[in-house]
């Protein structure tokens, strides 16, 4: 049987969240000889290298590209090209470093590969000791590109190679790089250990901060300032990456103080400011710096560039929190299609564009259109194990995503299968005592006794899983329990308190976060409820859930709306039993339940899954209360919703269990007919589905809907509409 209280997925919130490898750590800079130590004394390639480096100041990197190029060959016959092999080398690594930035990763890996073979196969000349600068400037660069490409094992190996080679250098964007690369395969000690290196190195060599007194001071200071910033954007990526979000947002703030506003890095921090703050769930912030932000960034870089993406990938993710599913659409398949347009011309994909398909996913998984979700997300999983490997933590994030949606289209088991698969591989990953997750005896006792063992705060991502391995394990409890079984939920209930415990010790590292742990506590108490006096323990996590909810994302917030829905209709069937004492309270949650649909009305279509939940929930209610709701009216717009066609082909189990749930309301409302009406048209709906399903992930749960429809129509005919009613769940039986 199905409860009306178990059908809401979980809420889409702080948990799932993507990592940014953002392009803002290599905003130019990059250490430029000046035109005046180039050999050449042909003032048109003078000219052009120091304009080149005017345009990279302001960001203009496709006029820099171009003044880069004619200073290699000029267009005017009567100036000659650089005739010193060492000046053409450098210009050539300019041009090469300005495709990195650009994005034409694969055009400046082959020129970086390429000018590191001609160093390599030159004879020991005079000016050797230029030679093995150009060299190990262009080794770094390459290996930087790599970083850029998400070939991090191979980033890390290179890098590592060349601290040996050169233990005199300082190596501080070495350290720098390198520390993202370690952070980006999950290796967050080692990639701290190399921030605190170059900061050590950026000391050594510029000495401490203090007032200049000449122009060199003057310089270095200025030099000591931009490197102090691009360390600090490292942090804050790395912090993004391990899942510390409030330092993160710390470095961010501070790293934008060290910068000049109109410089164009400025933009780029502003951008990675506003990835933080939604990660910290203060989605309103980081609008406010991203509509401008991304407005100068696609005059500055392209839409296609990496610089522009990357700020757009953080306006659709915003728009996909804030509920404003529409936009974060419709910015998602634009995004989606520069992206494809880039790595098509790259002929690679790169994590960036992975990133970007991802986002589009969750974006069609918010706005209840399963099915689209699903083809992108398969699409996703399949590109990041290629590029990025099954077990990175990104891909693992990615087949977490895989099962929320699974679930979400009504295939319980196999969502429980691959979310239970992924956790271990987290748990492992994460550094969870790995020797007590083998995968072969995956259960949720390991996942309880990992966590109880670790004294690690888990990772969001982690816990993303966990929450959703908890959300299905109610729903098999509610199914469970109504085919004559059990399901024990103390031990999915033991996990989450585990996490909620761990967050409230490093509050406030991320509130967000605990307040979706709340939520999900809550609904876990709720399924397990056996019997009335447990309903207000549910309540009491729902009101929390609630309070935590609207102080974080305000009470306006689709989630915060969500969840005083489900506070509604859970305190409601806890009450009821003592209806005739809490009739001004029955009152109020009626009038709030009224309050709440209509809001979600206001902000969503007619036939969105939380527009259906809410006019559910609060018809539930109104039956309960006798109130005087328009039955007819309301009842015509549901069936009417939950018979739409993009309703039907994109969620169809959920618009089932859904006509479930109104089933039993006309039922408790004593209104047969329509209930017939309705089990007549669930089934035929069932059969022509089923006729022509080629995919077996629907076959499961259609046919599971299948015959409970068929028992209730039989139950019907047979005039038992009672035995119907009373043979439900025992959660179900406290509302009638």
């Amino acid at each position: 049987m199905r409860d009306i209280t178990a059908a809401s997925p979980p809420c889409d919130g702080g948990a799932n969240d993507f990592s940014p490898q953002s392009t803002v750590l290599h905003a130019f800079d990059m250490k430029l000889t000046r035109a005046k130590d180039l050999k050449t004394s042909n003032s048109y390639i003078l000219q052009s290298y120091e304009g080149a480096h005017l345009h990279l100041k302001y960001g203009e990197l496709i006029d820099a590209r171009r003044a880069f190029k004619n200073a290699l060959a000029p267009p005017n016959v009567e100036s000659q090209p650089p005739d010193d092999k060492f000046d053409q080398i450098e210009i050539r690594m300019q041009i090469a470093l300005v495709e990195m930035y650009l994005g034409s990763y694969k055009a400046s890996e082959q020129n970086f590969l390429s000018i590191k073979q001609e160093l390599d196969c030159m004879a020991a000349i005079a000016s050797n000791e230029l030679r093995d600068k150009l060299r190990f400037r262009c080794r770094r660069c390459l290996a930087s590109c790599r970083l850029l490409m998400g070939q991090w094992e191979e980033a890390v190996t290179e890098m590592n190679s060349i601290l040996n080679d050169n233990p005199d250098k300082s190596h501080i964007r070495l350290y720098r790089d390198l520390a993202l690369a370690y952070a980006s395969i999950c290796r967050y000690s080692e990639a701290r250990r190399c921030i605190e290196l170059a900061e050590m190195k950026v000391e050594e060599k510029y000495g401490l901060e203090r007032e200049p007194t000449n122009e060199l001071q003057t310089e270095l200071q200025t030099r000591l300032q931009t490197k102090k910033a691009s360390i600090k954007v490292a942090m804050a990526i790395i912090d993004i990456l391990a899942g510390d979000y409030q330092a993160a947002l710390t470095s961010a703030s501070n790293t934008m103080e060290l910068v000049d506003a109109r410089d164009v890095r400025y933009k780029a921090i502003k951008t990675l400011k506003a990835w933080c703050l939604v990660f910290n769930g203060k989605y309103f912030e980081a609008e406010e710096l991203l509509p401008v932000t991304y407005k100068i960034m696609n005059n500055k870089f392209d839409r296609s560039r990496p610089q522009t993406l990357d700020t757009m990938s953080c306006l659709v993710y915003v728009y996909k929190c804030e509920g404003r599913v529409g936009s974060a659409i419709l910015y998602g398949k634009g995004l989606d299609r520069l992206c494809t347009e880039w790595v098509t011309e790259e002929g690679v994909k790169y994590p960036q564009a992975i990133r970007s398909k991802f986002l589009l996913a969750t974006a069609f998984l918010r706005n209840g259109q399963y099915t689209k979700s699903k083809q992108v997300i398969d699409e996703v999983v399949d590109q990041a194990k290629h590029v990025m490997g099954a077990t990175h933590p990104e891909t693992l994030r990615y087949k977490s995503e895989q099962a929320r949606i699974i679930f979400c289209l009504g295939n319980v088991s196999k969502a429980r299968d691959l979310a239970l698969r992924v956790a271990t591989q987290q748990l492992e990953l994460y550094s969870f005592n790995p020797s007590t997750t083998n995968p072969k005896e995956t259960n949720l006792s390991h996942l309880r006794d990992a966590l109880n063992q670790s004294s690690t705060t888990p990772h969001p991502f982690l816990v993303s899983t966990l929450e959703l391995i908890a959300n299905i394990e109610a729903r098999k409890h509610l199914l469970s329990s109504c085919e004559g079984g059990y399901l024990d939920l103390d031990i999915p209930r033991e996990i989450l308190t585990i996490i909620r415990q761990s967050y409230s010790k490093t509050s406030p590292w991320n509130e967000v976060l605990l307040s979706y742990i709340n939520y999900s506590l809550a609904k876990i108490r709720r399924a397990g409820s056996a019997s009335a006096d447990e309903f207000p323990k549910a309540t009491e996590l729902f009101a929390k859930a609630y309070e935590d909810l609207k102080s974080c994302i305000g009470k306006k917030h689709l989630d915060t709306l969500c969840a005083l829905r489900e506070l509604g209709i859970t305190e409601c069937i806890g009450l009821f039993p003592r209806l005739d004492s809490e009739t001004a309270r029955m009152g109020t949650i009626l009038a709030e339940s009224l309050n709440t649909m209509q809001r979600l009305q206001r902000r969503l279509r007619p036939f969105h899954q939380e527009t259906l939940r809410s006019q559910l929930c609060y018809l539930t209610i109104d039956m309960l209360l006798d109130g005087d709701a328009n039955w007819n009216k309301m009842c015509q717009e549901i069936t009417e919703s939950l018979s739409n066609p993009k309703v039907v082909n994109e969620r169809l189990v959920e618009s089932l269990d859904m006509k479930w749930q109104l089933a039993f309301i006309f039922i408790g409302a004593g209104m047969p007919q329509e209930v017939a009406g309705l089990v007549d048209d669930a089934i035929l709906e069932i059969d022509r589905r089923e006729s022509g399903e080629e995919d077996d992930l629907l076959r499961e749960p259609l046919s599971d809907l299948r015959v409970d429809f068929l028992e209730l129509r039989q139950s019907i005919r047979d005039g038992g509409e009672n035995e119907v009613t009373t043979g439900e769940s025992e959660e179900r039986s406290m509302t009638e």
